[in-house]
C-alpha cells in the first residue's frame, strides 16, 4: 500500500468537496440564513485544511496508483466525504454529529434514509446541501474527481472500476477521463430536462433542483415531510394536461435506473434499448410488478378507482426498483403481497451503469442462468453451457465475481438483520432497515416505513446502517478489503 499517493489523492478530493460547498452557501446567503453561511465557510476552511495537509505530506509523489491504492482511495474517500460533509449541519447547530454523519452518508450514497423529524423546519441552505450530496454521489464523487483532475492515467481507470456500479465497469471511451466527462454531461443534460419539467408544473426553482437531485441520483431526499405526496394536488402542480409532478418523476426515475451507456449509444444514433437484455428485463419486471400490485390494491379494497391504484403502484414500484425511495402513498399499509413484492424488488435494484443501487438486474440474470446451469450439470455433468447476456458469453471470472458478490451481499444483510434485531426491534423493522440501507433505498417497512424515519435508532445502530449504505453503494469490496490482513502488506 502506497500511503503517500493515496494521501495526495484524498487531499485533492477534500479540496474538491470544499469547492462544492460554495453552491449551498450561496443558497443560504440568498435566504439570509447567516448562521448557515458561517457554518459553510467554517466547513470549507476545515476541508481545505485537511486537504491541504494531506497534499502537503505527499508532496513530490509521482508514483502510479494501482488497484490496491484505488480500493483504498475510493473507500476512504467516500467515508471522508461523509465525515466532513456533515460539518455544515453540526456547525450550524441544527444536528448533532452522529445524526449529521448518518444524513450526509445517506445523501452521498443516494440512500435517502433520514433522521430528520422536521424537514420543513430545516434551513434552506442545509436542505439544498442535503439534496446536492445526492446529485454528487449519484454519478459518483470519484467519477467527478476523475473528470476534473488530469493526469491520473491508469490510476483513474482503477478508481472508476472500483466505484462504477455493476459487474463490468469498462469505459465508453479509450481514455477514462473522457468517459467520466461524458457520463457527467449526459447526467447533467437529463437533470436539466427534469428541472425544467418540474418548474412547468408550478414547482419553484429550489424545490425543482432538490427533487431533480433526488430523482436523477435515485436518492429520495425531499424538501417536504410528505415526500412527493405533497405535490399530489393536480390543480396546483400540473402542466394542465394531466402531466403532474409524480408522473414526471416516474419517467425520470425510470431513466435514471437504466444503464447510462445506452444514452451514449443513442446520442451516436444507435438505439439499443430493446436490444439490451438487462434493459428488457428491467422494463418487464417493472411492468409486471406494477400490474400485480395494482390488482392487489384493488382486490383488497385499498383503492376504489383503477387510475389511482395504477398511479400509486407505478410510482412506488419504480421508486423502489430504481432505489430512489420517494413516496406518494404509505405503502407499509398495503396488502402483504404488495409489501412482499416491494421488499423483493429492493434486493434486485436497477441496471448496472445506472445511478441506482441494489444487486443490479444484470447480476440477477447471471445468477439465474448460473443456477439453471447447475441444475443441468446435476444430471448431465459433461454438458458445456456458456452463460450469455444477449449474444455475448460471460467470462468465467465475471461469473465468479457475481456469485461472490451475491454471497457477500446476502451475508452482510443477514448479519446486519441479526445485529439490528439484537437491539430489540421487531423482525420487519430489522430486515427492512438493513436492506433499505444496503440497497441504498431509504424507506423500509414498520418503524422505518415511508411515513416515519430512522431517528429512533441508537448512535451505534445509525453508524452501522451508514456503513451498510457505503457497502452497498461501493459494491461491497471497497468497504470490506480493509478487514483483509493481506491488503495492507506491501
Amino acid at each position: 500500500m502506497n500511503l503517500r499517493i493515496t494521501s495526495r489523492l484524498l487531499g485533492q478530493l477534500m479540496l474538491s468537496l470544499a469547492v462544492m460547498e460554495v453552491i449551498p452557501l450561496l443558497w443560504a446567503a440568498y435566504y439570509k440564513e447567516i448562521h448557515v453561511v458561517y457554518a459553510f465557510i467554517a466547513s470549507m476552511l476545515i476541508n481545505m485544511a485537511i486537504g491541504g495537509f494531506l497534499v502537503y505530506i505527499a508532496r513530490g509523489t509521482k508514483e502510479e496508483i494501482f488497484r490496491r491504492e484505488a480500493l483504498f482511495v475510493v473507500g476512504a474517500g467516500w467515508l471522508l466525504a461523509g465525515l466532513t460533509g456533515a460539518l455544515p449541519f453540526v456547525l450550524s447547530g441544527e444536528l448533532v454529529y452522529h445524526d449529521a454523519v448518518f444524513e450526509t452518508i445517506s445523501g452521498f450514497t443516494t440512500t435517502g434514509a433520514s433522521i430528520l423529524t422536521d424537514i420543513e423546519g430545516m434551513s434552506r441552505g442545509l436542505l439544498f446541501w442535503r439534496s446536492f450530496t445526492h446529485w454528487l454521489g449519484g454519478m459518483g464523487i470519484i467519477v467527478l474527481f476523475i473528470a476534473v483532475l488530469p493526469r491520473l492515467g491508469i490510476g483513474g481507470k482503477h478508481m472508476y472500476r472500483v466505484e462504477a456500479p455493476g459487474p463490468a465497469s469498462e469505459g465508453l471511451r479509450p481514455k477514462i477521463r473522457d468517459t467520466a466527462i461524458l457520463l457527467w454531461r449526459i447526467y447533467l443534460g437529463i437533470s436539466i430536462a427534469e428541472i425544467l419539467a418540474l418548474m412547468f408544473t408550478g414547482m419553484g426553482l429550489f424545490d425543482s433542483l432538490c427533487h431533480t437531485f433526488g430523482t436523477m441520483a435515485t436518492g429520495g431526499f425531499s424538501t417536504k415531510a410528505a415526500s412527493i405526496g405533497h405535490y399530489q394536488n393536480p390543480e396546483l402542480y400540473s402542466f394542465g394536461v394531466g402531466l403532474s409532478v409524480d408522473l414526471i418523476i416516474i419517467v425520470f426515475m425510470f431513466l435514471a435506473g437504466a444503464n447510462f451507456s445506452l444514452y451514449y449509444q443513442a446520442l451516436r444514433g444507435k438505439w439499443l434499448f430493446f436490444k439490451d437484455m438487462e434493459f428488457k428485463v428491467y422494463s418487464a419486471v417493472l411492468l409486471v410488478s406494477i400490474l400485480v400490485i395494482t390488482i392487489a390494491l384493488l382486490g383488497h379494497s385499498h383503492y376504489i378507482h383503477l387510475g389511482d391504484a395504477l398511479r400509486d403502484a407505478a410510482f412506488q414500484v419504480t421508486s423502489i426498483t430504481t432505489t430512489t425511495g420517494y413516496a406518494t402513498a404509505d405503502f407499509d399499509s398495503w396488502p402483504t403481497v404488495a409489501r412482499t413484492l416491494l421488499i423483493s424488488l429492493m434486493f434486485m435494484g436497477a441496471c448496472a451503469g445506472s445511478t441506482g443501487g441494489g444487486m443490479k438486474v444484470v447480476r440477477w440474470i447471471i445468477l439465474v442462468k448460473w443456477a439453471y446451469r447447475s441444475v443441468i450439470h446435476s444430471f448431465k455433468p459433461q454438458t458445456v453451457m456458456h452463460i450469455k447476456i444477449g449474444s455475448l458469453a460471460v467470462d468465467r471470472d465475471v461469473e465468479g465475481q457475481v456469485v461472490g458478490f451475491a454471497i457477500i451481499f446476502i451475508g452482510v444483510f443477514a448479519v446486519g438483520t441479526l445485529l439490528i434485531s439484537a437491539f430489540g426491534h421487531d423482525l420487519t423493522t430489522s430486515f427492512s432497515s438493513v436492506i433499505a440501507c444496503l440497497s441504498n433505498i431509504g424507506p423500509g417497512l414498520s418503524l422505518v416505513g415511508p411515513t416515519v424515519n430512522y431517528a429512533f435508532f441508537s448512535p451505534f445502530e445509525k453508524m452501522f446502517l451508514a456503513w451498510c449504505m457505503l457497502v452497498g453503494r461501493l459494491e461491497v469490496y471497497a468497504m470490506l478489503v480493509a478487514f483483509a490482513p493481506g491488503f495492507w502488506k506491501k
